[in-house]
């Protein structure tokens, strides 16, 4: 009788140590796909930050290339300025 209660006792530290060990493997398991996981979203976060320098880069050039224009802009004559002097011309005009 006391080898079958060693037996029994044997048979289920064997069928719990089964399950800890089995669990572990899951955990394992899960431990290796988040590692996985964590290399792809750091892998993804640098293509991201490359893409952002280069947009910021070509935010600069536009924005270098705004001042130009609104310089460039500034240099010529707006249409009231225009509608003047082609009146001042037509009174001339009119004079000789």
């Amino acid at each position: 009788m006391k080898k079958d209660l060693l037996g029994s006792k044997k048979e289920r530290f064997e069928v719990l140590l089964e399950d800890v060990n089995s669990n572990v493997q899951i955990m394992a398991e899960q431990s290796v796909q988040q590692t996985h996981d964590i290399v792809e979203i750091k892998k993804t976060l640098l293509e991201h930050g490359d893409t952002l320098t280069l947009m910021q880069d070509k935010l600069s050039i536009m924005q270098m290339d705004i001042n130009v224009i609104k310089h460039d802009i500034k240099q010529k004559v707006n249409l009231d300025e225009f509608k003047a002097l082609e009146h001042r011309v037509m009174r001339l005009e009119h004079k000789l």
